[in-house]
């Protein structure tokens, strides 16, 4: 839980720093999106590392106790359970239903103690598909213990139920995520589609400094003068988003604008004070759109391989079932 913390706080955090490398002021659109998006990212992270728990089991043999040791950032607590009162230890099964879909149930384990009255002391308040190692953890405190009062059964019964892992939460995140990102991108690049071109003729062009707290990046700046119905209109906007890199990138660009050129420019039809000269996609929203792409395969394949880990697991009864209540 802490790792996929990290991860999207991770992901937030290269948010805002992709979007704090943008200069605002020349961009078309409010990057509101992309901070929103960021900073949900980062606290929810956050959140998930702070609050996650580490659960530990100890069975004692010399004092004939079971312990359940849960450990936070800030508190500790722990559970003992004598082994007298200990009738077994079993995999408690949920099953949730898909009703979003009809790619079947769902199901979630976690390891109990099954005490006298039939009274269960889970080692773990939370449930998870990963059948594989809960069932060792079982396998092996049954072991110690030497607890076998409950049959070895409900396996393969319960391989039919499980017929696929509800894999629609990871899509519906995955169409959230790139939905918000082709916004984002959408804002950004609606001028390279609606903006009109005219002539334009290149006033001054030099490379500019932009002073970071990470050391100095570099960036083309270009004035241009073009006319509009008849009213003339000077713009430094180079691309529809400022970029600003090394050095030799800049001055590459620049190059291709030397003072007294003609070029061609595409102002907005609703401002035709806003113009651009540079009538192509900037390297960002493609950055972000990669990583994006890159974390979801990530995702699934690790969903796909939990999902075929379990289906496996459930066609072998290798230690007792019991339903959740």
């Amino acid at each position: 839980m802490r790792g996929f913390g990290l991860l999207f706080a991770g992901l937030g955090a290269g948010a805002l720093v992709l979007v704090t490398h943008v200069d605002a002021s020349h961009t078309s659109g409010s990057p509101w999106v992309a901070y929103v998006v960021g900073i949900g990212f980062v606290i929810a992270g956050l959140l998930m590392f702070c609050k996650a728990e580490d659960d530990r089991i100890v069975l004692d043999g010399a004092a004939h106790v079971a312990r359940i040791i849960r450990r936070g950032l800030w508190r500790r607590s722990m559970t003992e359970v004598p082994f007298a009162k200990i009738q077994d230890v079993a995999l408690e099964v949920t099953t949730m239903s898909n009703v979003s879909n009809n790619t079947g149930n769902r199901l979630t384990w976690r390891p109990v103690f099954v005490c006298e009255n039939n009274r269960r002391v889970p080692w773990t308040p939370m449930s998870t598909s990963d059948r594989t190692s809960q069932a060792r953890a079982v396998a092996a405190a049954r072991a110690i213990g030497g607890w076998n009062a409950l049959p070895v059964e409900g396996s393969p019964a319960l391989a039919q139920a499980a017929r696929a892992v509800n894999m629609g939460c990871l899509y519906v995140f995955c169409a959230v995520f790139f939905g918000i990102l082709l916004l984002i991108m959408g804002v950004q690049v609606a001028p390279l589609a609606t903006w009109v071109p005219t002539p334009a003729t290149v006033v001054a062009s030099g490379v500019g400094v932009v002073q970071r707290s990470k050391g100095a990046t570099y960036q083309p700046t270009v004035s241009y003068r073009y006319t509009v119905g008849g009213t003339p209109y000077i713009s430094n906007r180079v691309s529809v988003i400022t970029e600003s890199a090394s050095e030799k990138w800049a001055q590459s660009v620049v190059d291709r604008y030397p003072q007294g050129a003609s070029v061609t420019a595409w102002y907005d039809p609703k401002h035709p004070g806003n113009a651009i000269i540079d009538h192509h996609m900037a390297r960002i929203p493609f950055i972000m759109m990669g990583i994006a792409l890159a974390v979801v395969l990530l995702v699934v394949y690790a969903a796909k391989r939990t999902q075929a880990q379990m289906q496996s697991a459930l066609a072998g009864g290798d230690v007792p079932v019991v339903p959740a209540r």
